[in-house]
């Protein structure tokens, strides 16, 4: 094999452990009980740090 392969192969499992990484995010946010502290522009959950922008 040559380095470009490698390389390809090294980002598919890379990105593979991203998603998964990624939906064990989501499932933790989607369970909290979410305590939200504000900031000027964004509120962030102290226990999962789920962020919610409050202005566009």
């Amino acid at each position: 094999m040559n380095k470009a392969e490698d390389i390809k192969r090294e980002i598919a499992l890379v990105q593979g452990k991203l998603t998964r990484l990624e939906n064990a995010l989501a499932e933790i946010q989607a369970s909290c009980f979410h305590q939200y502290t504000d900031y000027q522009y964004y509120k962030r959950c102290a226990h999962c740090g789920k962020v919610e922008v409050l202005y566009y």
